[in-house]
């Protein structure tokens, strides 16, 4: 079955299940095609009806534009972007989501009750969400069709990619004391992530945790509690921010970034920080980050999509939807324990392009929490892992030891 074959399959499921579902594919497998084969098999015999299509940028609404025009159902159809649908009410016949997991917000999530429809489309390339509310979103649009990163690389639907992880020496003294600081704090909320956030950001729950530690009436005791309550949860607050400025700001992530693009520049990369002060420093190509102006980023991307070699330094913007075709290159020097993020940018760099093998390096501070945050978000166990010897080694085109990866399962603690 080739890929084509496989998107119709698709449409049948979401006929059969009433025109309502949401196709959970990996990026790069054609969801915004499927989506329109939906429709114009809708339109074909319902013409003349409305559609109405969401998505999260004006990047992405520009790509949809153009593909609707080409299948010539642009008439029909209004792109708009969710910060504007979510301020009005609509109505419409076919409602389309692109990138669906990120509107179930307590903000976008609004788009349910902003929108009259009768039927509906969901697309994204890993439905799950960190938080688990992807379960508001299947209550409206549940999934009916799933293609992984597996599989698509497996049917030649992908490039095939080589993965590795690339871990850094770096002095951990301020690091391990935030460490220790946090993990003290957090201990004292019993490693509840969820009650510690709360103590940090509501005084009630504060409150109501001081009334789980001490239940008496001594005032002055009460007192007490209440201020240990309040020094741990702003601990805990502190500590964390200082342990993720350590990793994300670390100077070794731009240096071996830039030792990379340096021994790759043959090639079409893509960067993902997790700070644009981060993407500023890289000393190869183009930034592209969301204090931009419009205009900016728009003449930056028409720059940069015909070239055939170059870089793109991002922050978190091209994160998802963007289709850059030619890219065989990307570098992720900022990660969180979400598999939805890294499968999103391991995709921006894999769409099927013949003889093409990309290489995606995620660069990880050995001894940290980020070690934990790559194996759960890890998309295969089919990494290689590098220390800096090995991998400069690699680049210069001369034998090298990998070593051997770590299937411990690390204890996740933010």
């Amino acid at each position: 079955m080739d890929r084509t074959q496989r998107q119709h399959q698709g449409v049948q499921k979401w006929v059969d299940n009433k025109c309502r579902g949401t196709f959970n594919y990996a990026t790069g497998t054609g969801k915004t095609y499927t989506s329109i084969l939906c429709l114009k098999r809708f339109l074909s015999k319902n013409p003349g009806r409305s559609i109405l299509v969401v998505v999260p940028t004006d990047y992405l609404k520009k790509q949809w534009l153009v593909e609707l025009t080409n299948a010539g159902i642009f008439m029909c159809c209004e792109v708009v972007v969710i910060n504007t649908i979510i301020k009005h009410t609509w109505t419409c016949d076919v409602l389309v989501l692109d990138e669906i997991h990120g509107y179930a917000s307590d903000l976008f999530g609004k788009v349910f009750q902003q929108v009259s429809y009768k039927m509906i489309i969901g697309l994204t390339a890993t439905i799950e969400r960190l938080d688990g509310k992807e379960t508001y979103i299947i209550k409206y649009c549940p999934v009916i069709d799933t293609i992984t990163l597996d599989e698509a690389v497996k049917n030649g639907w992908l490039s095939p990619y080589k993965e590795y992880k690339i871990l850094l020496d770096v002095d951990l003294t301020t690091y391990l004391e935030d460490d220790q600081n946090f993990k003290k704090c957090f201990s004292f909320f019993d490693f509840n992530f969820d009650l510690a956030m709360k103590c940090v950001t509501d005084w009630t729950a504060r409150l109501e945790y001081a009334k789980v530690i001490y239940s008496g009436s001594d005032p002055k005791k009460k007192t007490e509690v209440n201020k240990l309550v309040l020094a741990n949860a702003f601990g805990f607050s502190k500590s964390l921010h200082k342990r993720k400025e350590f990793i994300y700001n670390h100077p070794k992530k731009v240096e071996i970034a830039n030792l990379i693009l340096e021994h790759r520049q043959d090639k079409k990369a893509i960067t993902f920080s997790p700070t644009i002060k981060v993407a500023e420093k890289i000393k190869y190509g183009f930034t592209l980050h969301s204090k931009q102006t419009k205009k900016k980023r728009g003449l930056t991307m028409d720059e940069f999509i015909p070239l055939k070699e170059g870089v793109l330094n991002t922050s978190k913007s091209l994160d998802e939807g963007a289709d850059i075709p030619g890219l065989n290159l990307a570098i992720i020097l900022g990660i969180s324990s979400s598999s939805r993020q890294k499968v999103q940018r391991i995709g921006r760099t894999i769409r099927k392009a013949e003889g093409k093998v990309a290489e995606v390096f995620t660069l990880v501070l050995k001894g940290t929490v980020e070690e934990a945050w790559f194996l759960k978000s890890a998309s295969s166990e089919n990494y290689i892992t590098l220390d800096e010897h090995s991998l400069t080694a690699m680049l210069k085109g001369e034998e090298y030891t990998p070593k051997k990866n770590s299937k411990k399962q690390l204890i996740l603690r933010f």
